[in-house]
């Protein structure tokens, strides 16, 4: 049986983007957010944008090239943010509200053969429900940085919220060993409070980082906080 968990994964964190985005002040739609060039409202039409296209639905046009936008995908991304700048936040969020509904409902319409058969996603090609998975993570980021520019408290519960920082943290030896590349032989510790607990080890072996062995020593530890 395929595993379906991503399906409840995106209502969670398709249920509380639509309570956010509900509860928004009109000046809080053009905040600014970490990702550049992109206010509140972009970040809303980004997810809606996205899965009206898994829907099928036509793309925008291309939107006018912007400092960035780096890739195809950034592009696609653009043009639904450009559709939607400057048009009634109640009809985004109608929008927003109206394809998830559609989604989920065609998501659990979906055969295993479906789920399981590859394809294109921004990692590559893999079987669709990977590709969901992805999604999950990607949707829950996006309802935290509309959180962060309005000075909500991130949302670090919940089954969206621990399925995105699995994600996140199943690329945390690339970092650790490619990236930050510390001595070999060195034993790095990673934690994470409460409500998502998790703790990763790494000992870093022929110039790169494996799970360490169990009671290994750590040579750096970082705690990383909950907001």
């Amino acid at each position: 049986m395929t595993d379906r968990s991503f399906i409840d994964q995106l209502a969670d964190t398709w249920g509380h983007l639509s309570r956010l985005v509900h509860d928004l002040d009109p000046a809080e739609w053009d905040a600014p957010t970490e990702c550049p060039g992109w206010d509140v409202r972009a970040h809303v039409a980004h997810v809606a944008g996205t899965e009206a296209t898994l829907l099928g639905r036509p793309s925008p046009p291309a939107a006018a090239p912007a400092s960035h936008v780096r890739n195809p995908i950034g592009e696609h991304n653009e043009a639904w943010v450009e559709h939607w700048r400057g048009r009634p936040t109640g009809e985004l969020v109608a929008e927003l509200d109206t394809v998830t509904t559609a989604r989920l409902e065609a998501l659990r319409a979906m055969s295993d053969a479906e789920l399981e058969r590859p394809g294109w996603s921004p990692v590559g090609e893999v079987p669709y429900a990977a590709f969901m998975g992805i999604r999950v993570m990607d949707c829950w980021v996006h309802e935290q940085d509309i959180r962060q520019a309005t000075g909500r408290p991130w949302r670090l519960d919940g089954p969206a919220a621990a399925a995105a920082v699995d994600r996140l943290l199943s690329s945390l030896g690339y970092v650790v060993g490619k990236r930050v590349r510390p001595p070999e032989g060195s034993v790095v510790a990673v934690h994470l409070p409460p409500p998502v607990t998790r703790e990763v080890v790494l000992a870093i072996r022929d110039g790169r980082a494996v799970p360490a062995a169990d009671g290994s020593a750590p040579t750096a530890a970082v705690e990383l906080g909950g907001d």
